[in-house]
């Protein structure tokens, strides 16, 4: 089985400039629990709920070594939108 037989084609995305409180609000509305992120239309991260639960309460914060978002999973300029496919389309 190939994963776009699985994935979802319904983008919700938000912006690095969006507000924590956009992100949460669109979670919420949308059911999902992750958010890509994008700039200019091109994916620069990808936000999840616990994310945006640690960064709500400090004190989960504290049990992460770190209160960055993992960076690791994909080496920068890795992820591109292919040329048939402009992520901006996507945006809400």
């Amino acid at each position: 089985m190939k994963v776009s037989k699985l994935m979802s084609r319904k983008l919700i995305t938000v912006t690095p400039d969006d507000s924590v409180e956009r992100a949460v609000q669109l979670l919420r509305q949308r059911g999902v629990r992750h958010l890509l992120v994008l700039k200019d239309g091109r994916l620069v991260g990808i936000i999840s709920d616990r994310d945006l639960k640690r960064a709500l309460d400090p004190a989960k914060a504290r049990k992460r070594k770190t209160s960055e978002p993992r960076r690791d999973f994909f080496p920068a300029g890795t992820l591109r939108g292919s040329r048939n496919h402009d992520a901006r389309r996507h945006q809400h």
